[in-house]
């Protein structure tokens, strides 16, 4: 304390610095800095996107699998969608993926209707997409509405799980549960989830869509499909219990409202 210093003015100063410092912390915290390497929001200005989003950062990888850049059109020039995760780690993966794909204006029909889809015009999105989609495309569909969808958008979980009932397609059911294990497996074996909150994110998501689209209606999680038990002592072994309880947690939640 030097010599005829105010006591007041220097708390005040003191308090300002320890504001700003913890202004700093969050800052850092938020970006994912924790890790050494920053994590991108899709819904912050000017962030970088992921090659699937934009394939002019990457032809070659945009180039494996076009299927999966044709869905992206209407969701990029969608005003009012706001991606908060970094699907980094699906994206690459769906790259790799190989089906059938509809034609652009099929495709971008049924994107439309996806994106502009609710509880009030269900019915009739309902019946337009149905009209639109063929069960040659429903591979297709399903790594679609996971991927872009389900493992970004847990809030709209019920009405894509409406949306699936008025399709009422047991062969499209069964693909989406498929895939949704696919991707799964994905997170789990990478060894983002430990230091990558936004992988732990979509995890957790898919850990609740899968635990709706078979525990909640009275459908088992087959061992031969996604071992649960192995999957908890894979993740203690190998660190990752971080990631993978919140991810059991959500499958199994259903089975207090089941038979």
């Amino acid at each position: 304390k030097q010599p005829g210093a105010n006591p007041a003015a220097t708390a005040t100063a003191a308090a300002a610095a320890a504001a700003a410092a913890a202004a700093a912390v969050r800052t850092n915290s938020s970006q994912g800095q924790m890790s050494g390497e920053p994590e991108m929001g899709y819904g912050q200005p000017n962030a970088p996107r992921s090659p699937l989003l934009s394939p002019n950062l990457n032809p070659q990888m945009a180039s494996m699998n076009p299927s999966l850049l044709k869905l992206d059109n209407a969701l990029q020039s969608a005003p009012n969608v706001h991606f908060t995760l970094n699907a980094e780690t699906l994206e690459t993966a769906a790259l790799n993926k190989t089906f059938p794909v509809p034609t652009d204006a099929v495709a971008d029909k049924i994107h439309f209707l996806v994106n502009n889809l609710s509880t009030s015009n269900l019915p009739q999105k309902g019946k337009e997409i149905a009209g639109k989609l063929s069960s040659e495309y429903h591979s297709w569909f399903a790594n679609y509405m996971i991927v872009k969808r389900v493992a970004q958008e847990p809030n709209f979980h019920h009405l894509y799980l409406s949306l699936l009932e008025k399709l009422n397609s047991s062969e499209l059911n069964q693909s989406m549960i498929m895939t949704t294990i696919q991707y799964v497996k994905i997170l789990i074996k990478s060894d983002r989830i430990k230091t990558h909150s936004s992988d732990r994110s979509l995890l957790k998501n898919l850990g609740s869509w899968l635990g709706q689209m078979t525990i909640a209606r009275d459908k088992p999680v087959l061992q031969k499909d996604l071992d649960l038990k192995k999957v908890i002592l894979d993740a203690y072994e190998k660190g990752k219990m971080i990631a993978v309880i919140p991810f059991i947690h959500k499958v199994l939640e259903p089975c207090k409202s089941t038979k």
